[in-house]
């Protein structure tokens, strides 16, 4: 006989579901209302014009049945192009698709950092970890990057790994879990989910090494162990002895080519802390442990630990691999993973070539240098000394140099350098917390919380070092996540220190407790939570200044809406009319399955008129262009005789017609075509469109 579930049990179950997640309800509910909200106005559209309008341009192909990099060219992996298509399908032929599945995304990734974050600290700080998070969460593009895309799948990895890490036991499924998150972050961004798979299967050793059943298992007396402090040492020297006399010596150079001291500060200075942290355990585990472990058995332990990992990531990363080598061929497709083709060398080159980022100033370079002398200093301190005063010594000299430093560099770049910091400065803090914490006697974090928080720190190390693929801040704003959780860590840990001697203090004593909690915090809140404000007020003074332009009269910012069939959001009116009255003209007067061309990178008028581009390369932007993709543009233009060629001058100081027509001298193969075949026709504000000479109108 069936047992009855009566109408009270289940309201029982019910209740007591919404009491354990009640916090995590309110995120999800909250970041997706937000999320939702913003994705309905594109703060930046005039800039975001030329990616957004590539990415859906690409979706929509794909969608049709065109396969990736053979019939169209984009440098992403496949995971995005099905992603974008399945939206498409899914949410209708519009922008606002995309910009739904991103909140989506973005509200499943604030869900995550949330339950990573109450790992290592109470639910009030980890709630304000997740709230600050939504800030920095693709507030101004709403790009669908594949960067979004890794993040979210990179913190499940990391969750699932600190679910392993607690329980410790023979748990081969989350480890398969854990695997297969990382292959899927691979599936989108594949260097930043192979520097997210790095530093789990570095922390999986560490934990066999260090944490199975949280006891030490090595002996560090060991080659092995000889070996990795051999390494990190040689890491150092080359660091020391290689790299940064590079840095001063060719700080001056115009392009990234050079390593400049922003490449310093954002890749060197956390390696340089990293290995500092790896000779210290080393180091203090020789000197202490004198035990015996069998080897062999830890050997076949990690192996099968490693293994479980490898196999997870394989899992959703052969189905497509397998697929596109058989139809562009596995060494091609092997190139083009690996970002090794040469299309995709060109394109990096000459986008780089393109920006022509400037070197740093002098006063930077003495700068980095002290920021890496307290990175040092704070360490060693921490090391030889047992005094927790060290502790809130070092979080007010970190403290002060993000306060000098973030006053500094405001002027200058509209505080652009100072977000690199955060990392940088965390580190440089949190490593000797960790270190105290597993080696000295103390009562800030139990040794479970300490391995939680190191797991965070090297997550978060590794994933930063996946920007030197590519930096600017949208993709740091990617990679932010987990360092907002060592920030909240920082805070708990300043907080609870002040907390548990501020009652019994006098007044004196409160007032420093104050001045240490005000000082420890807002250089941290400055940059957490100042910066993507700051981002949000110097796009809308773009913003202004555009609407100033267009529309002497007036300088305010007005949205409206894009009533055009594939629109649905809202952008800045000073440009939505022009926008709007192109795709109108376009329709009215372009032939079914006429082909549209132009630059620099009009992609969106080709998904918004339906109208395709003629080649599978059709990002020109500047001189990122290789001359091959030229002259297979040239041969595409010559075979399918694009009926319009449409020219937008925001790029242009000079927007005259003329000169206009001109844009595409700096690729020789395709600017005769274009001169000898297109007249101007028609200027709608910022875009020029020329027609083919054959195709119009004869004269009466």
């Amino acid at each position: 006989m069936k047992a009855e579930i009566s109408p009270n049990s289940l309201t029982l179950r019910s209740s007591s579901f919404l009491k354990r997640h009640i916090h995590l309800l309110v995120i999800i509910a909250s970041s997706l209302l937000f999320y939702l909200t913003i994705s309905m106005i594109d703060l930046d559209f005039y800039r975001a014009f030329a990616d957004l309008g590539s990415h859906m341009y690409v979706f929509e192909r794909v969608l049709m049945g065109d396969v990736p990099y053979r019939d169209l060219w984009q440098n992403d992996t496949p995971g995005l192009f099905y992603a974008g298509a399945i939206a498409l399908k899914l949410f209708g032929m519009n922008l606002y698709s995309m910009k739904l599945l991103l909140a989506l995304v973005l509200t499943l990734s604030t869900a995550i950092l949330f339950l990573i974050a109450k790992k290592i600290m109470p639910v009030p700080f980890a709630m304000a970890v997740a709230f600050v998070s939504v800030l920095w969460g693709n507030l101004i593009l709403n790009i669908p990057y594949g960067g979004w895309f890794s993040n979210c799948f990179g913190l499940l990895a990391l969750l699932a790994f600190l679910e392993y890490q607690e329980t410790m036991k023979n748990n081969t499924l989350l480890l398969l879990l854990c695997g297969a998150a990382l292959g899927m972050a691979f599936t989108f961004r594949q260097h930043i989910g192979l520097f997210y798979l790095i530093a789990v299967a570095l922390l999986v050793a560490i934990a066999v090494l260090f944490f199975e059943n949280w006891q030490v298992e090595a002996k560090p007396r060991s080659g092995y162990f000889k070996l990795l402090v051999f390494l990190s040492y040689a890491v150092l020297f080359v660091i020391s002895a290689v790299l940064m006399p590079l840095v001063f010596l060719r700080r001056t150079m115009a392009t990234t080519e050079g390593l400049s001291i922003k490449n310093f500060l954002v890749f060197f200075l956390p390696v340089f802390a990293f290995n500092l942290l790896i000779i210290m355990i080393f180091l203090r585990r020789i000197e202490r442990d004198d035990t015996t472990t069998d080897y062999r058995r830890l050997f076949m332990l990690l192996l099968k630990r490693e293994a479980g990992l490898g196999i997870g990531f394989l899992v959703p990363i052969l189905p497509w691999y397998i697929h596109f080598s058989t139809i562009i061929g596995w060494k091609t497709f092997f190139q083009i993973i690996t970002i090794t083709h040469p299309e995709q060398q060109s394109f990096q080159q000459g986008y780089f070539q393109a920006l022509r980022l400037p070197s740093l100033s002098a006063h930077s370079v003495l700068l980095a240098a002290v920021m890496c002398a307290l990175c040092g200093a704070v360490i060693l301190l921490l090391i030889f000394s047992g005094s927790r005063r060290m502790l809130c010594a070092s979080i007010i000299a970190v403290a002060s140099l993000l306060v000098m430093s973030y006053l500094m560099f405001f002027p200058l770049d509209s505080g652009f350098v100072p977000m690199y910091y955060l990392p940088v400065a965390l580190e440089a803090v949190l490593f000797p917390i960790i270190y105290r914490r597993m080696y000295f006697q103390g009562d800030l974090l139990n040794e479970k919380e300490a391995a939680g928080i190191l797991a965070i720190a090297v997550y978060g190390a590794f994933s930063y070092l996946s920007l030197i693929i590519l930096v600017d801040r949208y993709h740091y704003q990617m990679l932010i996540f987990p360092w907002l959780a060592a920030a909240g860590y920082l805070l708990y840990i300043v907080h609870h220190k002040s907390s548990c001697s501020f009652r019994n203090a006098g007044y004196l004593g409160k007032t420093r407790q104050l001045a240490i909690l005000t000082a420890a915090s807002l250089p941290l809140l400055l940059l957490v939570v100042g910066k993507p404000l700051a981002i949000v007020m110097d796009q809308y003074q773009s913003n202004k200044a555009y609407s100033k332009s267009a529309f002497p009269a007036g300088g305010n910012v007005v949205f409206g809406k894009m009533e055009i069939e594939r629109g649905g959001i809202y952008i800045n009116a000073a440009f939505l009319e022009d926008i709007e009255t192109v795709v109108s003209y376009l329709r009215e007067n372009a032939a079914q399955g006429d082909y549209l061309f132009g630059g620099p990178a009009i992609n969106m008028f080709n998904f918004l008129t339906g109208m395709p581009f003629p080649s599978r390369h059709r990002y020109f932007i500047f001189d990122a262009v290789s001359s091959r993709q030229q002259y297979e543009m040239a041969a595409a233009l010559i075979e399918k005789k694009p009926k319009y060629y449409i020219y937008d001058h925001y790029y242009d100081t000079n927007p005259d017609p003329v000169i206009a027509l001109e844009f595409f001298r700096q690729f020789p193969p395709i600017g005769e075509y274009v001169s000898s075949n297109y007249t101007f026709d028609y200027k709608i504000g910022r875009f020029y469109l020329y027609k083919r000479k054959d195709a119009l109108k004869p004269s009466m």
